[in-house]
């Protein structure tokens, strides 16, 4: 049968449109990737912070999500910055003191404790040999403490309350300087005593110059918080997978600076640009304990404290402070 040239031509065009329709077929029939979640992650500087940075170094949360998650890091100083980021859904995970998150919860910004990092153990020195504890420091004395309402401040306030002072008094004693403007400032002997950190511990030590006059676990009868990781509640209850995910991470790179402490002070220094020719004495001198419990027990006495001295308007309880895998952690 012979086929005129409309009819071919509408021929060809019938079976190039079921072409095209078997193709766009096809591609629906194709499972579609799953898309990935994005989880931002701050950390500030120090040693103490290392727990995120080597959760990078071996992408430790897309290995316990399966690929799901796509983690990122970034360098956010003070609590509060990172308070006002998860308040604007930002920041899903960031590290601070633990004066800050509790402030975070307080103020209902959504967030609670995910786990301890350990301690940076807290010492407090002295050049002046008439001060022998914090009870010899008098109205004329200057006492820093870093940061207005951080951990340190909270320690003093709770140290000389405890000794029948005021809390406007500690406010009169108080300075606020960082750890190295307040070490040249205690060899210039323009201030008297410090609350100071690590590497800056050693530094005081090795000076015959200077002496301890206590710590803060002799303040709170129990061992502090260095600082904590800090997640935001809508995020862990709508993602629980990646929430479980991150806590695996996280317990992964807690295990592993403690069996490569070397290896993990040369890792982090470098993010830091630290000096690599001292980063392993440094971390030594630090005496850093990385521990996801580590002083989740003094939670509730940083909380009487903080809302006896007014930084604070409620006291939240334990449950509104950690989230459960972290009560279950503690036993609770």
């Amino acid at each position: 049968m012979k086929i005129d040239k409309k009819t071919a031509a509408l021929i060809v065009s019938i079976i190039l449109l079921m072409i095209s329709n078997v193709y766009w077929i096809s591609l629906d029939s194709i499972e579609k990737e799953p898309e990935k979640i994005l989880v931002r992650f701050a950390y500030q500087h120090g040693f103490h912070y290392g727990q995120q940075i080597i959760m990078d170094h071996l992408d430790l949360v897309e290995k316990w999500s399966n690929g799901t998650a796509v983690a990122e890091y970034m360098i956010l100083k003070g609590g509060t910055a990172q308070n006002e980021a998860f308040a604007a859904k930002s920041l899903e995970f960031g590290s601070m003191g633990a004066p800050p998150a509790i402030k975070g919860v307080s103020q209902g910004i959504g967030i609670k404790i995910f786990a301890s990092m350990g301690c940076k153990q807290t010492m407090i020195w002295t050049w002046r040999d008439d001060i022998t504890s914090l009870a010899d420091i008098k109205s004329s004395d200057l006492v820093n403490v870093q940061a207005l309402n951080g951990v340190h401040q909270i320690s003093l306030i709770k140290a000389l309350t405890d000794l029948g002072r005021t809390v406007e008094e500690v406010n009169e004693v108080s300075a606020f300087y960082s750890h190295p403007d307040a070490y040249q400032l205690m060899e210039q002997r323009e201030i008297d005593v410090v609350f100071a950190s690590p590497p800056y511990n050693a530094i005081y030590n090795a000076d015959e110059n200077y002496h301890c006059i206590g710590d803060d676990s002799s303040i709170w009868g129990v061992p502090l918080p260095g600082s904590v990781l800090v997640g935001r509640t809508d995020f862990v209850e709508e993602h629980p997978d990646i929430a479980a995910a991150v806590f695996m991470a996280w317990l992964e790179a807690t295990n592993w600076i403690n069996s490569h402490p070397e290896e993990a002070s040369e890792i982090i220094g470098e993010v830091y640009g630290y000096d690599m020719d001292k980063v392993w004495d440094q971390w030594q001198d630090a005496y850093l304990t990385f521990n996801p419990t580590f002083g989740l027990l003094a939670l509730q006495d940083y909380v009487e404290v903080m809302y006896d001295v007014a930084i604070i308007d409620s006291k939240p309880l334990e449950e509104d402070l950690l989230f459960a895998h972290a009560r279950g952690m503690l036993g609770h």
